[in-house]
């Protein structure tokens, strides 16, 4: 996926139709696990593990998001049960952009919300909508 935060949300390119139209379709896209952990490792310039001692139950050791996956666990952004195809809330992405900009939050037992409220500090919204989809 080619793009970068414009809305807080991961953007692409803006994607044109012959004429000049924009399409809509394309601007509304969810966002899948494995996309925005790839967008927030390559935005964070986080080194990719290399170690593949971790049995995830969606991925294989040998498929090519294993690296990606790998280096997402190891900053807590997510379990080995994640399925990278599950479709995430601005909520999640919020947290995972957290730990991956290593945002010194005060944890409590509404996680989602320290970091919701860390990215209102951070101005890191961009649009995102508590409760919302993740969407390009």
């Amino acid at each position: 996926m080619t793009g970068s935060l414009s809305t807080g949300i991961l953007a692409p390119e803006s994607p044109t139709i012959s004429g000049g139209e924009t399409k809509q379709e394309d601007l509304t896209k969810q966002v899948t696990m494995l996309e925005a952990i790839k967008h927030l490792i390559k935005e964070n310039a986080i080194p990719l593990s290399s170690s593949k001692n971790v049995k995830f139950s969606y991925v294989a050791m040998s498929n090519e998001a294993y690296p990606y996956m790998k280096t997402a666990l190891e900053k807590r952004m997510i379990g080995a049960n994640t399925d990278p195809n599950m479709l995430i809330s601005c909520d999640v992405y919020m947290v995972m952009k957290g730990l991956a900009k290593a945002w010194p939050v005060t944890l409590t037992a509404d996680v989602k919300s320290n970091y919701w409220n860390a990215a209102v500090a951070h101005n890191a919204l961009n649009g995102c909508k508590k409760g919302a989809k993740l969407t390009v």
